[in-house]
């Protein structure tokens, strides 16, 4: 009884997640300054190589904050992964963009967790991206569409995830066929994978 007791406590412990995020500025603009926020598993020591997530709120680029994936973030905390939400610029409503300024965010949030994987605990090999609908988007840049990078940002650091998760993002049939588009009219380069998949004749095969 005492061994299944033990175990049982052991394998609940694994199961939580520190009491709360921590938030840190991973970005200074002008007067603002832009978060990530951290969920990290009980366990969690900074000597740790753990796999981590990184997500990026909806709201077509005009609005969401980052509590929208809190608790997807807590609950892979729980599985012993690290999640870290990202707080990025948006647009104003009605602007027909393009949201460079958010792709520019996000590529800078990529740069800082990898720069920063051995203080938080994460292995800088094993980073995902994860977003919804304009997170989606965001998530889908920084892997696959070179350029629109800040200024500021150490570009030693790669900003490409080594997975992505992509939630609500598909409708590809019109708004990353332009979102594409529109952001290589301001200097970014496509992967020819995802230009492919953007391409019109994509749409007739699927």
């Amino acid at each position: 009884m005492r061994t299944l007791l033990f175990s049982l406590i052991i394998t609940l412990s694994r199961l939580t997640v520190a009491a709360a995020p921590e938030t840190v500025v991973y970005k200074k603009v002008e007067d603002r300054e832009l978060k990530i926020f951290i969920e990290r598993p009980a366990a969690w020591k900074a000597t740790d190589q753990r796999p981590a997530i990184v997500f990026y709120f909806g709201g077509g680029c005009v609005g969401g904050t980052p509590e929208q994936f809190r608790k997807q973030s807590e609950y892979l905390a729980t599985r012993g992964m690290v999640g870290i939400r990202v707080e990025y610029r948006t647009i104003p409503k009605g602007d027909k963009g393009p949201p460079v300024i958010c792709c520019a965010d996000a590529k800078s949030a990529m740069r800082y967790v990898r720069a920063h994987a051995k203080e938080l605990g994460i292995d800088p090999k094993r980073i995902a991206d994860s977003g919804g609908s304009a997170g989606g988007h965001l998530a889908a840049f920084t892997a696959l569409v070179d350029g629109i990078d800040d200024s500021k940002d150490d570009l030693k650091f790669s900003c490409k995830p080594d997975a992505l998760l992509l939630l609500d993002h598909l409708d590809l049939r019109g708004k990353l066929r332009t979102f594409v588009t529109t952001l290589r009219a301001h200097g970014a380069r496509a992967h020819p994978d995802l230009v492919t998949a953007c391409a019109p004749q994509a749409w007739k095969q699927s």
